[in-house]
């Protein structure tokens, strides 16, 4: 990442980070005391401000933070970047057989009632080797979409890597249906995967949350963390990410003063 990129990152992470931290509830210790009194059993001061504040900054970062990050760094490197999370953003479309698109409801109900483990190469054997039914039209929207990817076009469910089984499953069908467009668009070297921006195991192979690992295929349909960041900016760019949020957050230690006692 060069110098102006670098720049561009860290602008965005500093007033998005702001903006964020203009929702904290301005209450006292004393409120935050008398509201959690069982808190205190097991945090200090640092550790009640952080619970009472904890929900709404986790909710604001996935809805703001990680999805706008995201396009800003695919924006350095490409020119056909969709954020699709807007209600404006027109979807891919296509048209797909109806004995395709009645293949992935199969596949994802199986996967949810647990009569089959996730697959993502056998599964896609499965859908593109049928062609049965009229076609009809079928349109998918992304978290994150890069037209011009290389090899082929990019898809990116950007989602919280404790996601649940409801969040994982539709996850799971958006990315087999758009392969399964791209395919009808003669797109051969398409990528979907459900991507998370942080890994709460720190390691890949400690990756523990059932949800995700009774629907997806980890190897073939999952990014997480550094793989995700690094997909988007290419090699190194989760380290610079990470030093970027260490310099950010010495210049807010102002904003996250601890609230003098009342």
């Amino acid at each position: 990442m060069i110098k102006s990129q670098r720049k561009a990152v860290k602008e965005f992470i500093l007033k998005t980070s702001l903006g964020i931290l203009k929702k904290k509830k301005n209450r006292t210790l004393a409120e935050l005391r008398a509201a959690m009194p069982f808190h205190l059993l097991f945090f200090g001061d640092e550790g009640i401000i952080a619970a009472a504040n904890q929900r709404s900054i986790v909710t604001s970062m996935g809805q703001v933070l990680y999805p706008g990050l995201a396009k800003l760094i695919a924006e350095l490197n490409y020119d056909e970047v969709v954020l699709g999370r807007k209600r404006t953003v027109t979807g891919i479309r296509g048209e797909l057989y109806e004995g395709r698109c009645a293949a992935i409801d199969s596949i994802i109900g199986d996967l949810y009632a647990k009569r089959r483990k996730p697959d993502h190469r056998k599964e896609m054997k499965e859908i593109l080797s049928v062609r049965t039914g009229a076609k009809r039209s079928v349109e998918v929207l992304p978290d994150l979409y890069i037209g011009d990817f290389k090899p082929g076009p990019l898809f990116i469910e950007l989602k919280s890597p404790i996601a649940n089984l409801d969040v994982s499953a539709e996850s799971k069908r958006k990315i087999l249906t758009f392969l399964a467009l791209m395919d009808a668009h003669k797109i051969k070297r398409a990528e979907g995967y459900l991507g998370f921006t942080y890994n709460p195991y720190v390691e890949r192979d400690n990756f523990k949350h059932w949800p995700v690992l009774q629907m997806m295929d980890m190897q073939e349909q999952v990014l997480i963390g550094e793989e995700l960041w690094d997909k988007l900016g290419g090699a190194g760019t989760f380290k610079t990410i990470v030093s970027i949020i260490r310099e950010v957050r010495r210049e807010l230690i102002n904003v996250l003063d601890v609230p003098a006692p009342s």
